[in-house]
């Protein structure tokens, strides 16, 4: 029987290790720690001598050696993704001290200053949600208010945010409109500015003007975006980033009108004193409803090393939200990879799932696949089932020219089935069949319900396949960027009829 997965939830099972950003309804569970802001005593908490309560707030005062850990275990299951939370009022000590959620040693923040920590974990272990450890002489470190709640995907009645995914949680996104996508997957790409969304803070520069940070609710449903009042002047808000020499590069942002009369970006040569991209009007495209992301692409010139990138120039007036800044390499954006302090880089979408797990058939078969591609960028594969090699493989891809293509690769040779040309974002879907004969193997290609090309090829080598890969053609080439909302295996060769069905 054939190992169907036929909606874009099903494709969690593959394995996947990369975390991003994506739209998604998000919702949340109940507090499943019983803290009560720590009114009395400790009581569910597993602890040590060093912590006590001391008026409403739990307290580490260690004097002696050793870690010592305040832990809640009570709740957790291995496998599921939880929003935490948790305030410090105080850490002076001179030794360690650190939080951590979700049993992993991923998620700890390392002496701690008094503020707000949230971490969207993961759960590894299934058996811790949160500790605090204190280990050090004259040590105070005190916490209060600690939150652990489960995030729950996909309801129908909660709101879309950009949702930043921890790792091994794949990115499930939908459409402004609500409508699903599918499966988000990207190439890998580092966000260069320090920090995206406090536009006070990193490397960000202001002739003057107003920012206010946490103003109002940003695109993540956090209250992290930030307003710009120009003042009734002429005002610049700018990065300043290294770059390389001929080199592509996009450089995006979030924006919402408060109530501007004109807003520019712009790029400039900061080693040369000249612009690169003119300051440009982008006041029509935003409103004061609903952030707008946005973009614009530049090729760095020879003698420059860095580059100013401005979310406004010489507006004359009103305010604008702004939230999100990006500057990748590359010629086109990719979701957006929050910072805070330093640059950051989400890894490529690589997802598979070895062929013991669906009753794989070496001798016939057939797959399946409905996606989206984003960018008019490099061949991207889709689906694969290969070696992990590169060497013997049968993947689904589409080119740099945007034509859509079968592609069979083993004993010494390559074989192409030729496909339809697609202009994205267009949704298709595709399948192809394959049969061992003779002198090789048999290859069907069917896009969007109509056959397109079938040949017989002396390349067609089934044994040693040991995995299905999606997102890449064997794990470090050919990266997708796009959504893929079904994916299909049988092992058989389906006919002619079948695959023109399942693709229609």
């Amino acid at each position: 029987m054939a190992k169907v997965y036929d909606n874009a939830t099903d494709l969690i099972t593959f394995a996947r290790s990369s975390s991003g950003t994506a739209l998604r309804r998000v919702g949340y569970g109940e507090n499943l720690v019983d803290n009560d802001g720590f009114d009395t005593d400790l009581t569910g908490w597993a602890t040590s001598n060093a912590w006590s309560v001391i008026n409403g707030e739990a307290v580490g005062a260690d004097t002696t050696s050793g870690n010592n850990f305040l832990r809640w275990l009570t709740g957790a299951e291995a496998g599921k993704v939880y929003l935490g939370s948790v305030d410090v009022k105080l850490n002076d000590g001179v030794g360690s001290t650190y939080l951590q959620w979700g049993g992993d040693i991923n998620t700890r923040v390392t002496s701690p200053t008094a503020g707000t920590y949230t971490k969207v974990f993961f759960c590894s272990d299934g058996v811790e949600l949160f500790r605090a450890n204190v280990n050090g002489t004259n040590t105070n470190f005190i916490i209060d208010n600690v939150s652990v709640r489960e995030v729950i995907f996909d309801r129908a009645t909660d709101d879309l945010v950009l949702f930043n995914h921890p790792d091994d949680t794949p990115r499930i996104e939908y459409g402004s409109d609500g409508a699903l996508k599918g499966l988000l997957i990207e190439e890998l790409r580092a966000n260069l500015v320090t920090s995206s969304a406090d536009i006070s803070g990193g490397n960000w520069f202001s002739n003057g003007g107003i920012i206010t940070e946490s103003a109002v609710l940003a695109p993540d449903g956090t209250q992290t975006g930030s307003t710009y009042d120009t003042d009734g002047a002429y005002r610049i808000l700018r990065n300043v980033v290294s770059v390389s020499t001929g080199s592509t590069y996009t450089w995006s942002f979030y924006a919402k009108n408060i109530d501007a009369t004109d807003v520019r970006y712009r790029v400039y040569d900061n080693t040369q004193a000249t612009d690169i991209v003119s300051a440009t009007s982008y006041f029509s495209q935003i409103n004061t409803s609903d952030w707008t992301r946005i973009s614009v692409t530049f090729t760095v010139p020879a003698g420059c090393s860095a580059v100013g990138v401005y979310l406004t120039s010489g507006t004359n007036g009103g305010t604008v939200a702004f939230w999100g800044a990006q500057l990748e390499e590359g010629s086109f954006p990719t979701s957006y990879i929050p910072t805070s302090g330093s640059q950051s880089t989400r890894s490529a979408d690589v997802a598979s799932i070895p062929v013991s797990a669906f009753g794989y058939n070496q001798d016939a078969g057939t797959v399946v696949v409905e996606g989206t591609r984003l960018h008019d960028a490099g061949s991207l594969s889709y689906a694969s089932l290969n070696d992990g090699s590169g060497i013997n493989r049968f993947t689904l891809y589409i080119q740099s020219t945007e034509k859509v293509n079968g592609y069979a690769f083993g004993n010494g040779g390559a074989l192409t089935l030729n496909g339809p040309t697609i202009s994205p974002p267009t949704s298709t879907t595709w399948g192809m069949s394959y049969a061992k004969i003779p002198t090789g193997g048999r290859y069907e290609l069917a896009v969007d319900g109509a056959i397109y090309d079938n040949s017989d090829s002396i390349y067609g080598e089934f044994s040693g396949k040991t995995q299905l890969s999606i997102g890449s053609a064997w794990g470090y080439s050919e990266f997708a960027n796009g959504h893929i909302k079904s994916l299909s295996y049988f092992p058989r060769r389906l006919t002619d009829a079948q695959l023109q069905e399942l693709t229609s």
